[in-house]
């Protein structure tokens, strides 16, 4: 038995007529390489956009920087609702601000009418989702992200003008606490 050279294995078994045909009169290399390179760079830009999907759907709640939240043991999973985020200073709805907190706190006006811009707001938002989704019933949801340092007054003046506008389900967002 004789040795023989190997031939290209993809055209081993069809004879060198079929292999000139496909390979356009046998002009062209049929061997193909993969660029590694730009496979390497190609999985790399995958894996980082990955990365950031992944960290942008993970929090419901980004802390503000202005917020020291309240540590709490007993807690649940926050589902994606309307956010208003009580600082010292302001409360934001969905990050813009609507009123101060002071103002809040003045002990001599109306509820009503210190609440006023904030419940205009809440009022925007839900004709907004009823308008974008049409049929759908207009959520009922809130989430309040409060500093610690927030007194007692301006809590009870929000919370209020959530539930007059329509807010009736109310979830606080703290910080979880180890248990010990």
């Amino acid at each position: 038995m004789s040795v023989n050279k190997p031939g290209n294995p993809m055209f081993g078994s069809v004879g060198g007529r079929m292999q000139k045909k496909l390979t356009h009169r046998g002009n062209r290399n049929v061997d193909v390489t993969i660029n590694l390179t730009a496979m390497v760079d190609m999985f790399t830009v995958l894996v980082a956009f990955l990365l950031m999907l992944f960290n942008a759907t993970g929090e419901i709640v980004t802390q503000d920087k202005d917020i020291k939240m309240p540590k709490a043991m007993n807690n649940k999973e926050l589902q994606r609702a309307l956010i208003l985020q009580v600082s010292p200073a302001a409360v934001k709805l969905e990050g813009q601000v609507v009123v101060n907190t002071a103002t809040l706190l003045d002990e001599k006006a109306d509820d009503d009418v210190v609440t006023r811009p904030l419940a205009n707001k809440l009022i925007d938002k839900r004709r907004a989702f009823a308008r974008e989704n049409k049929g759908k019933p207009a959520p009922e949801e809130v989430i309040i992200q409060a500093d610690v340092d927030v007194e007692y007054m301006a809590m009870k003046r929000i919370m209020m003008a959530c539930a007059k506008n329509g807010y009736h389900k109310i979830n606080l967002a703290v910080e979880q606490r180890p248990q010990e």
